[in-house]
């Protein structure tokens, strides 16, 4: 089983959490870290290693909000300690995606479906659109 640890700065991560809640339930297997003003690094550190020994997962994924904050800097410092890997940019399509298969797929693959769908879920509607009409008018030629 793969555990799930988020953290952001402040409260995206609860969150997210919650929005996914409303559209698949209570998630399972997964920890949610809010780094708050103030708060040290050394608690953060202390706060994701107490998430990973309270998910008892044989391996974890650790989604943070942004590349190079300290939410990511604590977690990647972690990646020999823990058996785990760090993926930047928190999403709710990614989260939608990979939470159901937590029991059942490893990190290597719930990390690439969880950039893959990140990617995907973000969409410009106003460019699509206009590439849909582009492509309507292509098939009237």
């Amino acid at each position: 089983m793969t555990g799930l640890i988020l953290i952001s700065h402040g409260p995206f991560v609860k969150a997210a959490l919650e929005t996914v809640k409303m559209l698949q339930g209570e998630p399972e297997h997964t920890k949610a870290i809010a780094f708050e003003t103030g708060e040290s690094i050394d608690k953060l550190s202390r706060d994701i290693d107490d998430a990973a020994e309270s998910l008892h997962a044989d391996e974890i994924l650790v989604m943070v909000d942004i590349l190079g904050g300290s939410p990511f800097n604590a977690s990647a410092m972690r990646i020999k300690e823990h058996k785990l890997n760090v993926i930047t940019g928190i999403n709710i399509p990614s989260l939608l995606e990979i939470l159901p298969m937590l029991e059942t797929t490893g990190i290597d693959e719930l990390s690439k479906i969880a950039v893959d769908a990140g990617k995907k879920g973000i969409i410009d509607v106003a460019e699509r659109l206009k590439n849909r009409r582009k492509n309507r008018e292509k098939g009237k030629e």
